[in-house]
Protein backbone atom coordinates (compact mmCIF):
# COMPACT_ATOMS: atom_id res chain seq x y z
CA UNK A 1 0.00 0.00 0.00
CA UNK A 2 1.41 3.39 -0.95
CA UNK A 3 0.15 6.85 -0.04
CA UNK A 4 0.78 9.86 -2.22
CA UNK A 5 0.94 13.54 -1.29
CA UNK A 6 -2.33 15.10 -0.18
CA UNK A 7 -4.01 17.61 -2.43
CA UNK A 8 -5.85 20.76 -1.21
CA UNK A 9 -5.74 19.59 2.40
CA UNK A 10 -7.67 16.36 1.95
CA UNK A 11 -6.31 12.80 2.16
CA UNK A 12 -3.83 11.71 -0.47
CA UNK A 13 -4.66 9.08 -3.05
CA UNK A 14 -4.27 5.55 -1.78
CA UNK A 15 -3.09 2.56 -3.78
CA UNK A 16 -4.53 -0.74 -2.57
CA UNK A 17 -3.00 -3.93 -3.96
CA UNK A 18 -3.91 -7.61 -3.47
CA UNK A 19 -1.66 -7.86 -0.42
CA UNK A 20 -3.59 -5.11 1.39
CA UNK A 21 -6.29 -6.37 3.80
CA UNK A 22 -8.70 -3.79 2.34
CA UNK A 23 -8.40 -5.17 -1.18
CA UNK A 24 -11.17 -7.76 -0.83
CA UNK A 25 -13.45 -5.22 0.82
CA UNK A 26 -13.17 -2.96 -2.22
CA UNK A 27 -13.53 -5.90 -4.64
CA UNK A 28 -16.74 -6.94 -2.91
CA UNK A 29 -18.19 -3.42 -3.18
CA UNK A 30 -20.25 -4.43 -6.16
CA UNK A 31 -23.98 -4.80 -6.59
CA UNK A 32 -24.02 -7.61 -9.15
CA UNK A 33 -22.21 -10.53 -7.51
CA UNK A 34 -22.21 -12.39 -10.83
CA UNK A 35 -19.10 -10.42 -11.81
CA UNK A 36 -15.87 -10.19 -9.85
CA UNK A 37 -12.92 -7.90 -10.41
CA UNK A 38 -9.27 -8.82 -9.85
CA UNK A 39 -7.35 -5.64 -10.70
CA UNK A 40 -3.66 -5.15 -10.08
CA UNK A 41 -4.65 -2.40 -7.67
CA UNK A 42 -7.34 0.07 -6.66
CA UNK A 43 -6.67 3.77 -6.50
CA UNK A 44 -8.75 5.68 -3.94
CA UNK A 45 -8.82 9.35 -4.87
CA UNK A 46 -10.15 12.46 -3.15
CA UNK A 47 -9.62 15.24 -5.71
CA UNK A 48 -9.71 15.90 -9.44
CA UNK A 49 -5.93 16.32 -9.54
CA UNK A 50 -5.53 12.87 -8.01
CA UNK A 51 -7.83 11.40 -10.64
CA UNK A 52 -5.75 13.03 -13.37
CA UNK A 53 -2.58 11.51 -11.88
CA UNK A 54 -4.21 8.08 -11.46
CA UNK A 55 -5.51 8.04 -15.04
CA UNK A 56 -2.19 9.17 -16.48
CA UNK A 57 -0.36 6.54 -14.44
CA UNK A 58 -2.61 3.75 -15.70
CA UNK A 59 -2.39 4.88 -19.31
CA UNK A 60 1.38 5.19 -19.10
CA UNK A 61 1.66 1.65 -17.74
CA UNK A 62 -0.69 0.27 -20.39
CA UNK A 63 -3.28 -0.89 -17.87
CA UNK A 64 -6.98 -0.97 -18.67
CA UNK A 65 -8.87 1.45 -16.39
CA UNK A 66 -12.35 1.50 -14.90
CA UNK A 67 -13.97 3.81 -12.36
CA UNK A 68 -16.35 3.12 -9.47
CA UNK A 69 -18.34 5.37 -7.19
CA UNK A 70 -21.09 3.59 -5.26
CA UNK A 71 -20.43 0.17 -6.77
CA UNK A 72 -23.89 -0.33 -8.29
CA UNK A 73 -22.96 -1.10 -11.89
CA UNK A 74 -25.37 -3.85 -12.96
CA UNK A 75 -23.19 -5.04 -15.82
CA UNK A 76 -19.56 -6.19 -15.78
CA UNK A 77 -18.11 -2.88 -16.93
CA UNK A 78 -16.17 -2.33 -13.70
CA UNK A 79 -15.87 -5.88 -12.35
CA UNK A 80 -14.25 -7.15 -15.54
CA UNK A 81 -11.35 -9.59 -15.51
CA UNK A 82 -9.56 -7.46 -18.13
CA UNK A 83 -9.64 -4.31 -15.98
CA UNK A 84 -6.23 -3.87 -14.33
CA UNK A 85 -6.83 -0.62 -12.39
CA UNK A 86 -10.03 0.59 -10.72
CA UNK A 87 -10.19 4.21 -9.68
CA UNK A 88 -12.52 4.62 -6.70
CA UNK A 89 -13.89 8.17 -6.38
CA UNK A 90 -16.04 7.42 -3.32
CA UNK A 91 -13.91 9.67 -1.03
CA UNK A 92 -15.00 12.68 -3.14
CA UNK A 93 -18.21 13.64 -1.33
CA UNK A 94 -18.45 17.44 -1.20
CA UNK A 95 -21.76 19.15 -1.92
CA UNK A 96 -21.49 22.95 -2.02
CA UNK A 97 -22.57 26.10 -3.82
CA UNK A 98 -20.09 27.25 -6.46
CA UNK A 99 -20.24 31.04 -6.59
CA UNK A 100 -18.22 31.24 -9.81
CA UNK A 101 -20.53 28.97 -11.81
CA UNK A 102 -23.69 29.94 -10.00
CA UNK A 103 -24.70 26.34 -9.46
CA UNK A 104 -24.71 23.64 -6.79
CA UNK A 105 -21.68 21.37 -7.14
CA UNK A 106 -21.79 17.67 -6.21
CA UNK A 107 -18.68 15.53 -6.33
CA UNK A 108 -18.90 12.11 -7.98
CA UNK A 109 -18.28 10.09 -4.81
CA UNK A 110 -21.33 11.41 -2.95
CA UNK A 111 -24.19 8.94 -2.75
CA UNK A 112 -27.78 9.68 -3.68
CA UNK A 113 -28.75 9.70 -0.01
CA UNK A 114 -25.92 12.04 0.97
CA UNK A 115 -26.84 14.38 -1.87
CA UNK A 116 -30.54 14.41 -0.99
CA UNK A 117 -29.71 15.21 2.63
CA UNK A 118 -27.18 17.96 1.84
CA UNK A 119 -29.50 19.69 -0.66
CA UNK A 120 -32.45 19.60 1.73
CA UNK A 121 -30.68 20.52 4.96
CA UNK A 122 -28.57 23.30 3.40
CA UNK A 123 -30.96 24.98 0.97
CA UNK A 124 -34.29 23.14 1.13
CA UNK A 125 -34.04 22.08 -2.53
CA UNK A 126 -34.09 18.78 -4.37
CA UNK A 127 -32.95 17.03 -7.56
CA UNK A 128 -35.04 14.08 -8.86
CA UNK A 129 -32.47 11.39 -8.10
CA UNK A 130 -32.97 7.64 -7.69
CA UNK A 131 -34.78 5.66 -5.01
CA UNK A 132 -31.83 3.83 -3.43
CA UNK A 133 -29.69 6.04 -1.16
CA UNK A 134 -26.38 4.13 -1.54
CA UNK A 135 -26.06 4.62 -5.32
CA UNK A 136 -23.06 6.77 -6.21
CA UNK A 137 -23.63 10.02 -8.09
CA UNK A 138 -20.67 9.36 -10.40
CA UNK A 139 -22.43 6.79 -12.59
CA UNK A 140 -26.01 7.69 -11.67
CA UNK A 141 -26.51 11.10 -13.25
CA UNK A 142 -24.80 10.29 -16.55
CA UNK A 143 -27.41 7.58 -17.15
CA UNK A 144 -30.16 10.20 -16.84
CA UNK A 145 -31.04 9.38 -13.19
CA UNK A 146 -34.69 8.78 -12.40
CA UNK A 147 -36.60 8.21 -9.20
CA UNK A 148 -39.79 8.88 -7.27
CA UNK A 149 -39.93 12.56 -8.25
CA UNK A 150 -39.42 12.10 -11.99
CA UNK A 151 -43.07 12.31 -13.01
CA UNK A 152 -43.21 15.73 -11.37
CA UNK A 153 -39.72 17.08 -12.01
CA UNK A 154 -38.20 15.03 -14.85
CA UNK A 155 -34.72 13.50 -14.77
CA UNK A 156 -31.78 14.63 -12.68
CA UNK A 157 -29.89 15.12 -15.95
CA UNK A 158 -32.41 17.82 -16.89
CA UNK A 159 -30.87 19.97 -14.13
CA UNK A 160 -27.25 19.28 -15.08
CA UNK A 161 -25.55 22.59 -15.81
CA UNK A 162 -21.97 21.40 -16.06
CA UNK A 163 -19.78 18.33 -15.61
CA UNK A 164 -16.08 17.93 -14.88
CA UNK A 165 -14.49 15.02 -16.74
CA UNK A 166 -10.93 13.69 -16.79
CA UNK A 167 -10.02 12.73 -20.36
CA UNK A 168 -6.86 11.57 -22.16
CA UNK A 169 -5.45 13.03 -25.36
CA UNK A 170 -3.76 11.15 -28.19
CA UNK A 171 -0.39 11.47 -26.49
CA UNK A 172 -1.57 9.80 -23.31
CA UNK A 173 -1.73 12.99 -21.29
CA UNK A 174 -4.67 13.26 -18.89
CA UNK A 175 -6.41 16.50 -17.99
CA UNK A 176 -9.71 17.69 -16.57
CA UNK A 177 -12.33 19.40 -18.72
CA UNK A 178 -15.40 21.30 -17.56
CA UNK A 179 -18.25 21.13 -20.07
CA UNK A 180 -21.40 23.21 -19.65
CA UNK A 181 -24.76 23.53 -21.35
CA UNK A 182 -23.94 27.08 -22.47
CA UNK A 183 -24.39 27.27 -26.24
CA UNK A 184 -21.06 29.09 -26.62
CA UNK A 185 -19.13 26.43 -24.72
CA UNK A 186 -16.80 24.57 -27.14
CA UNK A 187 -17.19 21.48 -24.92
CA UNK A 188 -20.99 21.54 -24.95
CA UNK A 189 -21.17 18.21 -26.80
CA UNK A 190 -19.29 16.59 -23.92
CA UNK A 191 -21.88 18.02 -21.48
CA UNK A 192 -24.70 16.71 -23.69
CA UNK A 193 -23.13 13.23 -23.75
CA UNK A 194 -23.32 13.15 -19.95
CA UNK A 195 -27.06 13.80 -19.84
CA UNK A 196 -27.87 10.14 -20.51
CA UNK A 197 -24.92 8.59 -22.36
CA UNK A 198 -23.84 6.36 -19.48
CA UNK A 199 -20.90 6.36 -17.09
CA UNK A 200 -17.31 5.66 -18.09
CA UNK A 201 -17.88 6.16 -21.80
CA UNK A 202 -16.14 9.49 -22.25
CA UNK A 203 -13.84 9.84 -19.26
CA UNK A 204 -13.87 9.87 -15.47
CA UNK A 205 -16.56 12.14 -14.05
CA UNK A 206 -15.32 13.94 -10.94
CA UNK A 207 -17.97 16.61 -10.34
CA UNK A 208 -21.38 17.85 -11.40
CA UNK A 209 -22.98 21.28 -11.23
CA UNK A 210 -26.77 21.55 -11.01
CA UNK A 211 -29.06 24.45 -11.81
CA UNK A 212 -32.60 24.48 -13.15
CA UNK A 213 -32.86 25.49 -16.83
CA UNK A 214 -33.74 29.18 -16.96
CA UNK A 215 -32.85 29.80 -13.32
CA UNK A 216 -30.85 32.94 -12.59
CA UNK A 217 -29.39 34.79 -9.64
CA UNK A 218 -26.90 33.78 -6.99
CA UNK A 219 -29.20 32.39 -4.31
CA UNK A 220 -28.96 28.56 -4.35
CA UNK A 221 -32.37 28.36 -2.69
CA UNK A 222 -33.89 29.58 -5.97
CA UNK A 223 -31.72 27.64 -8.41
CA UNK A 224 -33.28 24.18 -7.95
CA UNK A 225 -36.81 22.87 -7.23
CA UNK A 226 -38.08 23.18 -3.69
CA UNK A 227 -38.07 19.93 -1.76
CA UNK A 228 -41.54 18.47 -1.00
CA UNK A 229 -42.96 19.60 2.33
CA UNK A 230 -43.93 16.03 3.11
CA UNK A 231 -43.85 12.58 1.53
CA UNK A 232 -45.95 9.49 2.04
CA UNK A 233 -44.26 6.12 2.14
CA UNK A 234 -45.82 2.70 2.31
CA UNK A 235 -44.88 -0.93 2.04
CA UNK A 236 -46.94 -3.50 0.17
CA UNK A 237 -46.53 -7.23 0.72
CA UNK A 238 -48.44 -10.18 -0.61
CA UNK A 239 -48.23 -13.92 -0.67
CA UNK A 240 -47.99 -15.76 -3.98
CA UNK A 241 -50.86 -18.05 -2.97
CA UNK A 242 -54.51 -17.21 -2.70
CA UNK A 243 -54.25 -17.78 1.05
CA UNK A 244 -51.67 -16.76 3.60
CA UNK A 245 -50.87 -20.38 4.40
CA UNK A 246 -47.91 -22.08 2.63
CA UNK A 247 -48.64 -24.35 -0.34
CA UNK A 248 -49.51 -27.92 0.57
CA UNK A 249 -46.59 -30.37 0.29
CA UNK A 250 -48.26 -32.34 -2.50
CA UNK A 251 -48.49 -29.20 -4.65
CA UNK A 252 -44.82 -28.41 -4.18
CA UNK A 253 -43.94 -31.99 -5.00
CA UNK A 254 -46.04 -31.86 -8.16
CA UNK A 255 -44.38 -28.65 -9.33
CA UNK A 256 -40.93 -30.02 -8.44
CA UNK A 257 -41.54 -33.11 -10.60
CA UNK A 258 -42.49 -30.90 -13.55
CA UNK A 259 -39.34 -28.82 -13.12
CA UNK A 260 -37.18 -31.93 -12.89
CA UNK A 261 -38.67 -33.29 -16.11
CA UNK A 262 -38.17 -29.93 -17.83
CA UNK A 263 -34.48 -29.74 -16.83
CA UNK A 264 -33.92 -33.30 -18.08
CA UNK A 265 -35.66 -32.49 -21.37
CA UNK A 266 -33.46 -29.43 -21.93
CA UNK A 267 -30.44 -31.73 -21.72
CA UNK A 268 -31.80 -34.61 -23.83
CA UNK A 269 -34.09 -32.72 -26.22
CA UNK A 270 -36.92 -35.15 -25.43
CA UNK A 271 -39.93 -33.23 -24.12
CA UNK A 272 -42.35 -36.16 -24.26
CA UNK A 273 -42.37 -36.48 -20.46
CA UNK A 274 -42.98 -32.75 -19.91
CA UNK A 275 -46.63 -31.78 -19.69
CA UNK A 276 -47.61 -28.45 -21.21
CA UNK A 277 -50.96 -26.70 -21.21
CA UNK A 278 -52.44 -26.59 -24.71
CA UNK A 279 -52.25 -22.78 -24.65
CA UNK A 280 -48.83 -22.55 -22.97
CA UNK A 281 -47.06 -19.21 -23.56
CA UNK A 282 -43.34 -18.58 -23.87
CA UNK A 283 -42.43 -14.91 -23.24
CA UNK A 284 -38.77 -14.20 -23.71
CA UNK A 285 -36.00 -12.42 -25.60
CA UNK A 286 -35.39 -12.99 -29.31
CA UNK A 287 -38.86 -14.43 -29.98
CA UNK A 288 -40.38 -11.30 -31.54
CA UNK A 289 -43.34 -11.55 -29.23
CA UNK A 290 -44.90 -14.41 -27.28
CA UNK A 291 -44.88 -17.97 -28.58
CA UNK A 292 -48.24 -19.58 -27.86
CA UNK A 293 -49.35 -23.19 -28.13
CA UNK A 294 -47.80 -26.51 -27.09
CA UNK A 295 -46.49 -27.40 -30.55
CA UNK A 296 -44.91 -23.99 -31.17
CA UNK A 297 -43.31 -23.77 -27.72
CA UNK A 298 -41.85 -27.29 -27.98
CA UNK A 299 -40.42 -26.48 -31.39
CA UNK A 300 -38.62 -23.45 -30.00
CA UNK A 301 -37.35 -25.33 -26.94
CA UNK A 302 -35.94 -28.06 -29.21
CA UNK A 303 -33.81 -25.40 -30.93
CA UNK A 304 -32.47 -24.31 -27.55
CA UNK A 305 -31.86 -27.87 -26.35
CA UNK A 306 -29.81 -28.60 -29.47
CA UNK A 307 -26.97 -26.56 -27.96
CA UNK A 308 -27.21 -27.88 -24.38
CA UNK A 309 -24.76 -30.48 -23.10
CA UNK A 310 -25.63 -30.36 -19.42
CA UNK A 311 -27.98 -28.60 -16.98
CA UNK A 312 -26.75 -27.89 -13.45
CA UNK A 313 -29.59 -26.61 -11.29
CA UNK A 314 -28.30 -24.30 -8.57
CA UNK A 315 -31.55 -23.20 -6.95
CA UNK A 316 -35.28 -23.42 -7.38
CA UNK A 317 -38.05 -21.62 -5.51
CA UNK A 318 -41.65 -22.88 -5.52
CA UNK A 319 -44.59 -20.78 -4.34
CA UNK A 320 -47.89 -22.49 -5.15
CA UNK A 321 -48.23 -22.51 -8.93
CA UNK A 322 -45.24 -20.22 -9.46
CA UNK A 323 -41.64 -21.35 -9.62
CA UNK A 324 -38.19 -19.97 -10.43
CA UNK A 325 -35.19 -22.03 -11.52
CA UNK A 326 -31.59 -20.78 -11.58
CA UNK A 327 -29.04 -22.99 -13.26
CA UNK A 328 -25.89 -23.14 -15.37
CA UNK A 329 -26.29 -24.51 -18.89
CA UNK A 330 -23.19 -26.05 -20.41
CA UNK A 331 -23.09 -25.74 -24.19
CA UNK A 332 -21.88 -28.43 -26.58
CA UNK A 333 -18.67 -26.40 -26.90
CA UNK A 334 -18.11 -26.46 -23.13
CA UNK A 335 -19.11 -22.86 -22.41
CA UNK A 336 -21.41 -22.00 -19.49
CA UNK A 337 -24.57 -19.91 -19.99
CA UNK A 338 -26.26 -18.55 -16.82
CA UNK A 339 -29.91 -19.62 -16.88
CA UNK A 340 -32.95 -18.22 -15.09
CA UNK A 341 -36.59 -19.00 -15.90
CA UNK A 342 -39.90 -18.33 -14.20
CA UNK A 343 -42.75 -20.79 -14.58
CA UNK A 344 -46.47 -20.91 -13.92
CA UNK A 345 -47.57 -24.51 -13.49
CA UNK A 346 -51.28 -25.35 -13.21
CA UNK A 347 -52.53 -28.86 -12.47
CA UNK A 348 -49.15 -30.37 -13.28
CA UNK A 349 -48.87 -28.62 -16.66
CA UNK A 350 -46.63 -25.75 -17.65
CA UNK A 351 -48.87 -22.80 -18.54
CA UNK A 352 -46.27 -20.07 -18.89
CA UNK A 353 -42.50 -19.75 -19.23
CA UNK A 354 -40.60 -16.48 -18.82
CA UNK A 355 -36.86 -16.85 -19.48
CA UNK A 356 -34.37 -14.28 -18.22
CA UNK A 357 -31.27 -15.33 -20.13
CA UNK A 358 -29.89 -15.03 -23.65
CA UNK A 359 -30.53 -18.30 -25.56
CA UNK A 360 -28.51 -17.31 -28.66
CA UNK A 361 -25.39 -19.29 -27.67
CA UNK A 362 -27.56 -22.42 -27.50
CA UNK A 363 -29.80 -22.25 -30.56
CA UNK A 364 -28.65 -24.50 -33.41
Amino acid sequence: MTREAAVDGRIGSIRIGPDDPRYLAVVDKRFNKRYRASPDYFRLVSSTDQVVSAVEEGVRDGRRLAVTSGGHCLEGFVSDAEVRVIIDVSPMKRVYYDVVRGAVAVEAGATVGETFRALFETWGVVIPLGEYPEIGMGGHVVGGAFGFLCRQLGLAADYLYAVEVVTVDGGGRASSVVATRETADPHRDLWWAHTGGGGGNFGVVTRYWFRSPGASGDDPVRLLPRAPESITTFKAEWNGCSTVSPPPPQQKESVARVLEAYAKAMKTGDYSSVHFASDVTFLGPLTNGPITGEVQVKAFLLKVSAGVKDVRVKRQVIDCEFACVIADLETKEGNVVPFCEFFRIVDGRIAEIRPYFDPRPLIR
